[in-house]
């Protein structure tokens, strides 16, 4: 890449330049890295070449995957089973016939709610989708990371050039 470092006026119809070649390449745009990196952070990184930083936001994706899957997994079954009870499934039969009114099924989807959710922890529930909001942030952030492809190290300025 060239880049115009000095302009200096010869005469009225002469200008002068000074160029000099710089060694880093332009910056190559990514799509397809970032693409990959969205739906698994890291892989974008890996096929850029940044292994190291590509295995780090891997490994922080497994690991709020993990603990989401650690924190929805006991909370998720209970609200299954409270779901399944006899009672629940007397008033979704309720809700599904066609004649009740608007408050009347307003009341029976409160009621299934409350039947649902009895037992489980909604410090959990927030915990989990706390978790995975976080994977989506890391997954933008990974895209676009891996979009702006290798990062290049600038080279360390001489004392002439300050």
């Amino acid at each position: 890449m060239t880049g115009i470092n000095q302009v200096s006026t010869i005469s009225r119809q002469n200008i002068a330049f000074k160029a000099e070649q710089s060694e880093q390449p332009e910056e190559k745009k990514h799509p397809g890295a970032a693409a990959a990196s969205f739906f698994v952070p890291g892989s974008g990184q890996m096929l850029n070449g940044e292994t190291k930083k590509g295995l780090i936001h891997s490994g922080l994706w497994a690991g709020l995957v993990a603990a989401s899957i650690a924190t929805s997994h006991s909370e998720g079954q209970k609200l299954f089973e409270n779901l399944e009870t006899t009672e629940a499934k007397k008033l979704i039969n309720k809700l599904k016939e066609n004649n009740l009114t608007k408050e009347a099924r307003k009341e029976i989807k409160k009621k299934i709610k409350e039947k649902a959710y009895q037992g489980v922890s909604k410090t959990k529930v927030w915990a989990t989708r706390g978790l995975i909001l976080l994977g989506i942030g890391l997954g933008i952030l990974s895209a676009s990371d891996a979009y702006k492809g290798k990062s290049q190290k600038k080279p360390q300025e001489t004392e002439q050039e300050k």
